[in-house]
């Protein structure tokens, strides 16, 4: 093989490697695209939707109220879920009459529609969020296994905040 050659084959390599190391990089510690399966999350979002996910924001903050997360499963090892992040810790998160309360005062929750009724599972309907937590919930909810039924989810198990849906094109757009 000729020198030219070699320097070529080379020069091939070097940008093959470095463009997988970036991509490595982003979808590790940066972005990440995830689609949803189900419809835990109706009407926000629906069964097949394409997200890209955002890991970097919560390397340097909490999640807040009214984000929607992808988190690791605390009963399905190696399975995400996404879900809307409902309380935080040090706060005492109830159902009254179908609906959300943090300490005490009505949740808004516009994005979910006011003739939704949050159902109450194993007969609890009072949590007090621990720090270092939260409480999680699908906006679909007569369909989604969340804190109703698992408790509150460690902060560590929150791996990103969805924030654009990349598919279906018709509605694609950020997303809160």
């Amino acid at each position: 093989m000729s020198q030219r050659l070699k320097r070529e084959f080379y020069d091939w390599v070097s940008v093959i490697v470095k463009a997988l190391i970036v991509a490595f990089v982003i979808k590790t510690f940066l972005f990440q695209p995830v689609q949803v399966d189900g419809a835990s999350m109706f009407p926000t979002l629906q069964n097949d939707d394409r997200l890209m996910v955002n890991k970097l924001e919560y390397f340097i903050t909490d999640p807040h109220r009214g984000d929607i997360v992808i988190l690791d499963s605390p009963v399905e090892p190696g399975k995400l879920y996404i879900k809307r992040v409902i309380g935080l810790g040090g706060e005492k998160v109830s159902i009254i009459d179908g609906h959300f309360y943090i300490n005490d005062t009505l949740l808004d929750e516009s994005y979910i529609g006011p003739d939704v009724s949050t159902l109450i599972y194993n007969n609890m309907s009072e949590w007090l969020i621990p720090n270092g937590y939260v409480f999680v919930a699908g906006d679909n909810r007569t369909g989604s296994y969340d804190s109703r039924q698992m408790g509150p989810v460690k902060v560590d198990a929150v791996k990103g905040e969805a924030i654009f849906r990349m598919y279906p094109f018709d509605h694609l757009g950020g997303l809160n």
